[in-house]
C-alpha cells in the first residue's frame, strides 16, 4: 500500500523522497488506528495537487530567530515558510529544525506558515521521541463546528499533540482535538456501511 500511495504521489510530482514520506505517514497512521488521517485521505491529497492548491516541489525555508525577534541572544526558535507545501513534508522539516535548535540551546520552537494539512500530530511528537525529547505540536484547522447556540461552523479542530519520553518501550503520547468527533469518522461508517452509535 505505501509503494501504491507514493507512486501515485510521484506521478502528482512529488520528488520521490517526499513522495515516500507522506505514503509512509498515511500507512503508518492507519497502523495506528488513526484511519481519518490514513490511506483514504490519498485521493483528498492527489485532487489538491491536481488543483494546485498544494506545492508539489516547495522552495521550503527556514529564518531562525531569537524570541521576540530580538536583536540579540540565542537563536532559539525557527520560522519555517512552507511555499504550500505537502504539510507532511513542511512540519517534518520543522521538526528536524526543532531538534537541532534544541539540541545546541535546550529548547527549539518552530513555527510554519504556507503549508497545508498534514495528517496526524502525533507524528511529529514522535519523530523528537526518536530524538529523546519532549514535544508540543499545535495547529489551525478549518471551521468545521458550530459554536453553542451557532449555525455556521467557525470552530476548527485545533489539533495537538504532546509527547514525552518515559522508557524505550512506552513514551507518552497524545493526539487530541478540540472537536467530540471528526467528520471521517462519520465517512468511514459510510463507506463500511455501518450505522453510528
Amino acid at each position: 500500500m505505501q509503494a501504491f500511495a507514493g507512486r501515485c504521489l510521484e506521478v502528482l510530482r512529488l520528488p520521490t523522497e517526499d513522495a515516500q514520506l507522506v505514503a509512509r505517514c498515511l500507512v503508518e497512521a492507519d497502523l495506528r488506528g488513526q484511519s481519518g488521517h490514513g490511506i483514504q485521505r490519498l485521493p483528498m491529497y492527489a485532487d489538491r495537487l491536481r488543483a494546485k492548491l498544494v506545492n508539489p516541489q516547495p522552495k521550503i525555508r527556514v529564518d531562525r530567530t531569537s524570541p521576540c525577534d530580538a536583536p540579540s541572544g540565542p537563536r532559539s526558535s525557527c520560522r519555517v515558510h512552507g511555499d504550500d507545501g505537502m504539510g507532511f513534508v513542511v512540519a517534518t522539516r520543522a521538526t528536524e529544525e526543532a531538534i537541532r535548535i534544541a539540541e545546541e540551546q535546550g529548547l527549539g520552537l518552530a513555527g510554519v506558515h504556507r503549508s497545508t494539512h498534514f495528517g496526524c500530530s502525533s507524528r511529529y511528537v514522535m519523530q523528537a521521541l526518536e530524538a529523546d525529547m519532549l514535544s508540543l505540536v499545535f495547529t489551525n484547522s478549518s471551521p468545521a463546528l458550530p459554536p453553542f447556540g451557532g449555525a455556521k461552523a467557525l470552530l476548527g479542530a485545533s489539533p495537538f499533540a504532546a509527547g514525552a519520553p518515559a522508557n524505550q518501550a512506552h513514551p507518552l503520547v497524545l493526539d487530541m482535538c478540540a472537536l467530540g468527533s471528526w467528520d471521517w469518522d462519520s465517512a468511514e461508517a459510510t463507506m463500511n456501511a455501518q450505522q453510528r452509535p
